[in-house]
């Protein structure tokens, strides 16, 4: 079960406390005649969309942010380090995968 009920603004992972739906798998309960719950989704609205974005906006600050600013070399090591960090849930994420895509 993959508890999507988060969301990632402004640098930070928050509980999202709005409506969530259930991400599914296309495999039918044969007692139940429902298809397999997989997980949840945070289900975000106009106004937490548009929070996002503000984030996002003060992030790049015109070009003049942390991102847009720092060196080539140190956007590489982020990236590896995001990496690194894939690899740690790499079991998870093919688990999911292979649930959601029936295989």
């Amino acid at each position: 079960f993959i508890d999507g009920a988060k969301t990632f603004v402004g640098g930070k992972i928050t509980d999202f406390e709005g409506q969530t739906a259930n991400a599914t798998t296309p495999i039918v309960d044969s007692s139940t005649g429902e298809r397999i719950v997989i997980g949840r989704l945070a289900q975000m609205e106009e106004v937490d969309a548009l929070a996002a974005l503000d984030a996002a906006k003060k992030a790049w600050d015109k070009e003049q942010g942390l991102w847009p600013q720092m060196s080539a070399e140190n956007r590489i090591k982020a990236m590896e380090t995001f990496v690194e960090l894939l690899i740690l849930k790499r079991a998870e994420i093919i688990e999911v995968l292979t649930w959601e895509i029936c295989k």
